[in-house]
């Protein structure tokens, strides 16, 4: 497997991009294995290339002197392996590839792109993902370039109200696991009680992120909806870095190479809150910041990695339209350190341990006689300990075996006084006008599982992985374990074609932290279940168009209990509303089908395009009924131009309307969701101009969201004026401007 540092090759006149070469190989029916981001920026001798058996040998010749040479994988692939360490002259040279010890071939089958024969992302050698590289991600169109905003724009991706939170092939937001450097993170964005705004990940420092829409190894655990992997970048030079200012946040990031070693540290902060007050609007007064470092080491056949995120929100908000003042502080410090170890050439064991501390205070009121008179105020802290393993073992042969545990110990302390006298817009939700609750908890307990999977690469184009996960929670009152065996197969008979099925079973048991004593339910909920299958067809009838199609069924016979704002989710305090409804769904499903399209028209211009065609129901006391974030329709059209120094990018997103209720009366039952909000849509750009320095370059950039301006509607806002009920609607982002200006060297 071609796993290779970026580097840089200076003064060398008869050159090419190794990465050209490799996809040009491929492209002629050479099956290579390698990983893109570390082959970026490398360059061999130029040479002639006739795609067929020779070019192996030329291939081997050229990688020689930098150590490494190919090996084959039965029957007919090709990776590459550390043969020896590089030479102390070369390493001393300034003028040579700045090299590091590789890891193993097992390593490399953990994580590859795969460019012959099927011309796809793969990830763990047989699952498709969906794959945003640091160029793409930075080229995308998102509001302060923030990374899960862009990820958005993915297939099978929602995005609900204004926050960048993923709702994932039907699934709830909080059945999306997020990794940072293998390290799950506890909802990873800045103002999390106010829309969960931003991410609370630096793009600066991002290498790529792997976003898994459905059907995942068991190694990476058991949510129900996705998981999106956050890759961090690795400094390749002696020192190198990054100041970046928009009219979202300004950072600082910087990183480096000494021998063995690798450091990087960023740190960010917003510039909203003095936006705001420059323009003086009496909105309230928003600000986070967040601060990353990271250390690495890479011996011959260890590599040990320590890194610490830290992310702060200090929040007060006010809406006088509503009646809502708001504060809140957020805190979250993660820490983890993973050793790699390679115990032989085809035995390789991955650890982590992490830890995470959480402290969350939040107060508020609402002054709204219509609505409802309250004020909450509660305190969180908890913290979670982890450790995981990972055995894999591979070889020569087409087997491949991935053996792991995962551990988790959670406590938590939370508190909450809740008090409300509701108005009329409270029937038909609640008999009574008065509701109050305090509470002072303690909770602790354990999170395991074991997993295991058995993949082989059958000749004729058929690759099989067989795998079970058990998952067992200790925490009371739950005490449950779950057994979720999946099966992934891949048939690939040539370059043109390719079939993939996934189906499993999924289990998700509730976290400490996602306890909801803000609404008054303090224990947690039973383990949720979900049957996932999945049929993909990938069509690559040259190397510059690619299609898929995709067709997938979710079903869950436990969905957890939730509670939603029946007219209006856009306010500061939902638990406060008198709109605010407990939703228990006995089952629910998701099933649509997807088609995209990506044109590689030439250097300069690309164009990708995807249609969704979903439905996402559940049944509640026997009836079925759509879930808040039902898009039945959605269409994604992507244009991206590059041309020298100049970068163009546009995203439209158009989705049908989600479900919304219309104005309750007392009497019958309440009946949700049983109108439609007008269909959305959002047309975001992104332009940059970059000039090139000696010791760096300068970019100018400019981001527009919802550059039309349109008025998509988000919910309704009653009011009682003259005794008269009134609607009025409330809207998502308007036209948004960002002038950034990002300096690199």
């Amino acid at each position: 497997m071609l796993l290779l540092v970026t580097s840089v090759g200076a003064g060398t006149p008869a050159t090419e991009s190794l990465r050209v070469v490799l996809e040009r190989l491929s492209a002629g029916g050479v099956h290579l294995i390698y990983s893109s981001r570390q082959v970026d920026g490398l360059r061999v001798p130029q040479a002639d290339w006739s795609s067929g058996p020779a070019d192996v040998t030329q291939l081997q010749a050229m990688l020689a002197p930098l150590g490494y040479e190919l090996r084959l994988l039965p029957p007919a692939t090709w990776y590459l392996v550390r043969r020896r360490r590089p030479d102390e002259a070369d390493a001393g040279n300034a003028r040579s590839p700045a090299t590091r010890t590789l890891p193993s071939v097992v390593d490399a089958m953990e994580e590859i792109l795969v460019t012959s024969p099927r011309q796809r992302v793969v990830q763990d050698g047989l699952y498709a993902v969906s794959r945003l590289d640091h160029a793409a991600l930075t080229a995308y169109p998102a509001l302060g370039g923030d990374v899960m905003r862009a990820i958005n724009q993915l297939p099978g991706q929602t995005a609900v109200g204004i926050g960048a939170r993923q709702y994932t092939r039907g699934g709830n937001h909080d059945e999306v696991l997020y990794r940072l450097d293998g390290m799950p993170l506890v909802e990873p964005f800045h103002l999390r009680d106010f829309e969960a705004l931003f991410s609370t990940v630096n793009p600066a420092v991002v290498d790529s992120v792997d976003v898994y829409p459905s059907g995942f190894p068991v190694s990476l655990g058991s949510r129900l909806a996705g998981v999106v992997d956050v890759t961090l970048t690795t400094p390749t030079d002696g020192w190198e870095g990054e100041a970046a200012l928009d009219m979202i946040t300004a950072g600082l990031t910087t990183g480096g190479r000494q021998g063995d070693w690798t450091w990087q540290a960023s740190a960010r902060r917003s510039t909203v809150d003095l936006l705001l007050d420059q323009a003086g609007q009496d909105y309230g007064h928003p600000t986070f910041n967040d601060a990353l470092g990271r250390v690495t080491w890479t011996g011959e056949r260890h590599a040990l990695v320590f890194g610490v995120l830290s992310t702060n929100d200090e929040i007060t908000l006010e809406d006088h339209r509503v009646g809502e003042e708001a504060a809140a502080d957020f805190h979250v410090l993660n820490a983890w350190l993973n050793w790699h170890v390679d115990l032989t050439p085809t035995v390789a064991l991955r650890t982590r341990g992490g830890v995470t501390v959480v402290e969350n205070n939040r107060q508020g009121e609402l002054d709204r006689p219509f609505d409802a008179i309250a004020s909450l105020d509660e305190e969180r802290r908890f913290d979670v300990w982890s450790l995981s393993t990972l055995l894999t073992v591979a070889g020569a042969s087409p087997w491949l075996l991935k053996a792991g545990l995962d551990w988790q110990h959670q406590q938590g302390d939370f508190t909450v006084d809740m008090r409300a006298s509701y108005g009329p817009l409270s029937f038909p939700f609640r008999t009574g006008v008065e509701r109050a609750w305090q509470a002072d908890i303690h909770r602790a307990g354990e999170i395991a599982a074991a997993h295991v999977a058995i993949g082989r690469l059958v000749d004729q184009g058929l690759d099989v992985e067989f795998g079970v996960r058990v998952d067992m929670q200790d925490i009371d009152p739950v005490h449950d374990t779950v057994v979720s065996p999946r099966l992934q197969i891949n048939y690939h008979p040539g370059d043109r074609w390719a079939l993939n099925l996934h189906a499993g079973r999924y289990a998700q048991f509730q976290d400490l932290y996602d306890i909801q004593i803000d609404d008054g339910l303090f224990e947690l909920a039973p383990v949720q279940r979900l049957d996932h299958l999945n049929l993909t067809l990938e069509l690559s009838p040259s190397p510059h168009v690619r299609a898929d199609v995709t067709a997938y069924c979710r079903i869950a016979d436990s969905p957890r209990p939730r509670f939603q704002n029946a007219y209006n989710s856009l306010v500061l305090l939902p638990e406060l509303h008198a709109d605010r409804v407990l939703i228990a769904p006995s089952r629910a499903r998701a099933c649509g089908v997807s088609a995209g399209v990506r044109l590689r028209i030439d250097e300069r211009l690309r164009l990708d395009a995807h249609v969704t065609q979903a439905r996402t129901l559940e049944q509640v006391d026997g009836r079925w009924q759509p879930r808040p974030w039902d898009a039945r329709s959605q269409v994604h059209l992507g244009v991206q131009w590059q041309s020298g120094a100049w970068d163009l990018s546009l995203g439209g997103n158009w989705h049908s309307g989600f479900p919304t209720t219309t104005l309750q009366v007392p009497g019958p039952p309440p009946r949700l969701d049983r109108q439609r909000l007008p269909d959305a849509f959002t047309l975001d750009l992104h332009v940059a101009r970059t000039w090139d320095f000696t010791q760096g370059s300068v970019e100018l950039y400019l981001d527009v969201m919802n550059l039309t301006n349109r008025r998509n509607v988000a919910g309704t806002l009653y009011s009682l004026k003259d005794d008269i009920v009134v609607a009025d609607e409330r809207h998502l982002l308007p036209l948004i401007p960002s002038l950034g200006l990002r300096l690199t060297w």
